[in-house]
């Protein structure tokens, strides 16, 4: 067989979910209100006239609380958009579909590491192109963790690439990945269990190289933002935290009167998270050969409990679990599969509410249903508590789905398996 059988093979396998993926997107947005797009993208829009003022965003605003790599991304698009005379909105857009283009596209070439190339295809189309959750995250919401995904793709492809070569630049290039993660958003860091096993095998100088390639370039571009203002990085980004009250067990608590209760759920659902990371690390260290199926399960297991668990929430986060989970579903056994798909259902028809309606969010079917009862209905749900009620069934699922992926990591023991 010709080297560019398997290349013309994947690309007629991966080029119909790119296109559907392409006009799902472009059709929404033509459909979406022109003033349906969420508070992010306002402050994005800030962000990006402050850089042209050569303003630092850093110190006047609250609005970045990650490493600095999206800002200089939104430096770039502001200064496309005055160039091309277009709207930044527009320009944001576009750079959003094609940043979430290239992780279908990674996505893809993982998949087909664990199922034949129809198989993948139909998840890759139900669960990314045509997923009302991307969808929304993408053209809606307008916030960046679709380049999350690029990294945390990127960074599971060279783990796999490790796996059948063993060669120590493929695990130095899953470092490197993840330290652009953490660059891009600082969540990244949680996979870093997902090393071990070829820390465990690899040199003294291949697993300091491999630390500095992990920490590096965040701890580089945020000691650069330090020295400029180092009160304003002190208070929102090393002390920055998603708002509790809003989902889960914080959210059940502020609805309930126990709001004094929230420091102290805080501090347990971190020491939950933090339990869950330890427990990562012991299962990936006694891996005695690590695998693609449980590589990918507890990468998403991970990115999943980190919202689910964690003190504080953003609809934006499922962007993070919503890729491995779906390349999980591919290798995984019925059970899980028939828990992947309730959760998905649940899920997306709590976004496609959410995001109609929450004026932080955009509210699209308050513009395009205008009425006293749809903005009662959005007022409604900005708010804290209604939206923590509106959205319990989706954390029950959410939590469901933890507990199935770690019975189903765990019922894979021993076995290994290497893709041919």
């Amino acid at each position: 067989m010709s080297g560019a059988e398997p290349s013309r093979r994947f690309t007629v396998a991966i080029l119909p979910v790119l296109l559907v993926a392409w006009v799902a997107r472009i059709e929404f947005i033509v459909i979406l209100p022109s003033y349906a797009y969420s508070w992010d993208i306002s402050s994005w829009q800030k962000v990006a006239e402050l850089l042209r003022a050569g303003t630092n965003p850093y110190a006047t605003t609250n609005f970045l609380n990650w490493p600095p790599l999206w800002m200089l991304c939104l430096f770039v698009l502001g200064r496309l958009a005055e160039l091309g005379s277009m709207q930044f909105i527009d320009v944001l857009r576009g750079f959003l579909i094609a940043a979430e283009s290239v992780g279908i596209v990674l996505v893809a070439i993982l998949a087909g590491r664990l199922a034949p190339a129809g198989s993948a295809r139909s998840v890759l189309l139900a669960g990314l192109a045509l997923n009302p959750i991307t969808i929304l995250l993408t053209c809606q919401h307008g916030n960046f963790d679709a380049l999350v995904v690029i990294w945390v793709m990127a960074a599971l492809l060279a783990l796999s690439s490790y796996h059948r070569s063993g060669e120590p630049s493929d695990w130095l290039l899953a470092c490197l990945f993840l330290g652009l993660g953490v660059l891009t958003k600082t969540i990244p860091i949680a996979l870093t269990p997902l090393l071990l096993p070829g820390a465990r095998a690899a040199t003294r100088a291949t697993r300091a190289v491999g630390a500095a390639l992990l920490l590096g370039p965040a701890a580089l571009g945020m000691g650069v933002l330090f020295v400029l203002s180092p009160g304003a990085i002190v208070a929102n980004v090393i002390r920055y935290s998603s708002a509790p009250g809003r989902f889960g067990v914080s959210g059940l608590a502020a609805n309930l009167g126990l709001s004094g209760w929230l420091p102290g759920l805080s501090a347990v659902s971190s020491l939950a998270l933090v339990a869950l990371l330890a427990w990562g690390c012991v299962k990936a260290w006694s891996w005695t050969e690590a695998s693609d199926r449980k590589m990918v399960l507890l990468a998403g297991l991970i990115l999943l409990a980190i919202p689910t668990l964690g003190p504080g929430f953003g609809p934006q986060y499922a962007f993070w679990f919503i890729p491995p989970l779906a390349v999980s579903y591919l290798s995984g056994s019925t059970r899980w599969k028939v828990a992947l798909v309730v959760a998905y259902a649940v899920s997306a028809a709590t976004y496609v509410v959410l995001y109609g309606f929450a004026r932080d969010l955009g509210g699209a079917l308050v513009y395009l249903w205008w009425s006293p009862v749809a903005q009662s209905l959005g007022a409604t749900i900005t708010r804290n508590g209604p939206r923590a009620w509106l959205t319990l069934p989706m954390f029950v699922s959410w939590v469901v789905l933890l507990i199935f992926g770690v019975r189903e990591l765990r019922a894979m023991g021993a076995v290994t398996e290497v893709a041919e």
